[in-house]
């Protein structure tokens, strides 16, 4: 009965908050000029463009993943890293970030991979995903030094969450949250061989930051084929923007994919700097993008990168 009360109360919130998004949409917009929105003359040059630059982002991702897997001895051969990868990012769109999780930790098993490292590397890599987004938004508002109409108390709050997060990624303080998680749950200390080394850690978090710097220039190359004109204090805004409101809707778990989480904070961030008939247009663009992006990395490891591979073909040996 608490179960059902409790789940509930979930899907009560969950369809609150969207009726808020929703609320918050419509009074933000009530005033746009639909008339400036028909004439945009969008540059479908920057948007292939933009596009390309996301799906390298999306890209180099599983590689991030990789170099966590490669110290323990169970790093995947490409097309296996690529399908698992591609399975479990599509499981960002089923609410509580599950499958995203839980889908890497059983396909990898599957193939081989022992399931503690499993465990660790793929909680590793859903916290580079959120800390390499405030990582990229925190360097690049502290660069262009500006952030009209924003609150600098919720810049100061990125700069401060940012050098939280980062502190857990230290070795010797990860380490500690996994054992402390494994006492939790299995009523004991984790096994020394499953400490995670400085190397790898930083290695990843490398990559992931270049795949989310990736991310939002993408969308910022939308606002220069919306707007025309972008300077590159404003280019890097719309980086840092898109960044901070990532790392939100990735953490936002009841949102799938951040939907709805991620758009708000894009709207609210981008009209900082440009109309709300280019926020309106740029953020509809992005997200539908974002979602285009994803189904053509699942495509790309389906159809190209081996996905699905019927039972009984060889299996490649992992590599060292």
């Amino acid at each position: 009965m608490k179960a059902k009360t409790k789940q509930i109360c979930k899907k009560v919130f969950v369809w609150a908050f969207y009726l808020l998004v929703l609320v918050f949409i419509v009074l933000y917009f009530r005033d746009i000029d639909w008339s400036a929105i028909r004439n945009v003359e969008i540059a479908w040059g920057f948007m292939a463009l933009s596009f390309a630059v996301r799906m390298a982002g999306l890209l180099l991702q599983p590689l991030a993943w990789n170099m966590q897997l490669k110290p323990y001895g169970n790093a995947l051969p490409g097309k296996k890293l690529y399908s698992i990868y591609a399975q479990s990012w599509i499981g960002r769109y089923i609410p509580g970030k599950v499958a995203w999780v839980g889908g890497k930790i059983y396909f990898a098993t599957q193939e081989g991979v022992d399931k503690n490292v499993a465990v660790i590397t793929s909680f590793l890599d859903s916290m580079l995903q959120v800390i390499g987004s405030l990582l990229v938004a925190a360097v690049f508002f502290l660069v262009v030094q500006r952030a009209p109409g924003v609150d600098d108390s919720l810049i100061y709050l990125t700069y401060a969450l940012t050098a939280a997060l980062l502190l857990c990624l230290v070795p010797r303080v990860f380490n500690f949250i996994v054992n402390l998680v494994h006492k939790a749950l299995k009523r004991t200390a984790i096994d020394e061989k499953y400490r995670m080394t400085g190397g790898p850690i930083w290695a990843s978090t490398a990559v992931v930051v270049g795949a989310k710097i990736l991310s939002g220039m993408a969308v910022a190359i939308i606002a220069l084929s919306v707007f025309g004109k972008v300077s590159l204090a404003d280019f890097l805004y719309v980086v840092a923007a898109n960044c901070a409101a990532t790392a939100i809707g990735m953490a936002a778990l009841f949102a799938p994919a951040g939907l709805g989480v991620k758009e708000s904070l894009q709207v609210v961030l981008l009209g900082a700097v440009f109309p709300r008939e280019v926020v309106l247009v740029v953020v509809t663009l992005a997200s539908l993008q974002s979602i285009l992006g994803d189904l053509v990395f699942y495509a790309i490891a389906r159809l190209t990168l081996g996905f699905g591979k019927k039972k009984g073909e060889e299996q490649g040996a992992p590599e060292e």
